[in-house]
């Protein structure tokens, strides 16, 4: 499943001597085949000039042009195919994709070796290893699954390593069900990234229940203060009783 999002680092863009020596058309059908890359979690596009041009959402003679363009300013790594075919790769998305699958990799290794510098010991490594498979994690394929994995090698390397990783683990998986894709690995990301222990809600998500529970409480006062208000002027207007 593609991301419905990418990481996209307007500084680098916007400084990259290659980028900003070509034509305004060459930029845009540059960014049309980075679009491209990401819907289909690779690094690469490949074909022939027709179908590429359809993927740059321009003309043939327009491709041309611009695939000239880029190779002169050195914006991708392009390849020129025997048969016709061309290649273009983007580094940036290389690199990316390079560091991932060796993270995810390490982290699958310290599942089924016994690391010394891990606080995991033998038998809880072979428990994370059968929950993978039983959860049906794909770490190859990258995405929100990946840095799961990622999330557990981390984890489990942390100077307090849960006691029941494999229950853990299970429920965190499970727990991050509900939310979207893109939650997903800001949720994984944001953890690692500040060292947390457990993994939480997005702050945008905790804010938005909060002031929906902010309005909630707001009604339910003033809902009461009115309930008294008109019990109070009731009272005013009721008749003595009889002696």
């Amino acid at each position: 499943m593609s991301k419905p999002y990418i990481q996209f680092y307007i500084g680098d863009w916007r400084r990259d001597p290659g980028v900003t020596r070509s034509h305004p058309a060459t930029r845009g059908i540059w960014f049309d085949l980075i679009c491209a890359m990401a819907d289909d979690e690779t690094d690469h596009v490949e074909g022939t000039p027709e179908s590429l041009a359809r993927l740059g959402r321009c003309s043939e003679a327009q491709f041309a042009d611009a695939l000239a363009d880029m190779q002169r300013n050195r914006v991708a790594d392009i390849t020129t195919h025997p048969d016709g075919t061309i290649r273009i790769v983007c580094r940036r998305m290389q690199k990316q994709l390079s560091i991932s699958s060796k993270r995810a990799s390490a982290a699958k290794q310290r599942f089924s070796k016994t690391d010394a510098n891990t606080h995991a010991k033998p038998e809880q490594s072979s428990d994370i290893c059968s929950l993978i498979s039983e959860l049906g994690v794909k770490c190859e394929e990258g995405g929100w699954q990946s840095r799961f994995v990622e999330w557990i090698g981390y984890r489990l390397t942390m100077f307090r390593a849960p006691k029941c990783a494999k229950t853990l683990f299970r429920e965190q998986f499970q727990w991050l069900q509900q939310f979207s894709v893109a939650d997903r690995e800001e949720i994984l990301g944001a953890s690692m990234r500040n060292g947390w222990q457990g993994l939480f809600e997005p702050k945008c998500k905790t804010d938005a229940k909060h002031h929906a529970n902010s309005r909630a409480n707001q009604q339910q006062n003033s809902d009461r203060n009115e309930g008294t208000a008109n019990a109070g002027k009731a009272s005013q207007y009721r008749l003595p009783k009889s002696p």
